[in-house]
């Protein structure tokens, strides 16, 4: 679907000296911090449909879980937690940038990594991308395969998955 508001502030824009300027700027600084405060609902809604459509197709294997973390629990804007056998994916939102964890159990041992921060880019007119690795911009969607696959990958590590 065609993004509306993205759209519409293209359409009232001014190109003046090879740079956009916008009618209503502040209107486009909230939209795009909206958008980013958003990425939490959106990511943990891509998340649970990837979730689900992976332990359709996932027979004899154990299931991913996704579990929300509430704004008030995280440190920013909430989260998502992906769960598979005993290892736990943690992807939380603060202060404009993505934060994945990775926790493997081994026997008692707790082993945290941090897998990616991402930090929100957004453009001129509103739209927000992740950027990882200082060159790479992910999408929502990117991002879950991408945390799925590290999270299934260090399943089979662990020997949860054969």
């Amino acid at each position: 679907m065609a993004d509306k508001e993205w759209i519409k502030n293209l359409a009232s824009a001014k190109l003046v000296n090879g740079q956009w300027q916008n009618t209503d700027p502040q209107g486009v600084s909230h939209l795009a911090e909206s958008r980013i405060e958003e990425s939490v609902v959106q990511l943990f809604e891509e998340a649970t449909e990837a979730a689900d459509l992976y332990n359709l197709h996932a027979i004899d294997r154990p299931s991913i879980n996704i579990l929300s973390i509430a704004k008030e629990k995280s440190r920013g804007n909430g989260g998502v937690i992906m769960l598979l056998g005993k290892t736990q994916l943690n992807v939380e939102i603060y202060n404009n940038t993505l934060e994945a964890q990775l926790t493997t159990v081994d026997g008692f041992h707790r082993n945290t990594t941090i897998l990616a921060k991402l930090t929100a880019q957004t453009d001129s007119f509103g739209s927000v991308m992740w950027l990882a690795d200082k060159s790479s911009l992910m999408s929502n969607e990117l991002i879950v395969k991408k945390l799925m696959e590290q999270l299934v990958r260090s399943a089979f590590q662990a020997g949860e998955i054969q």
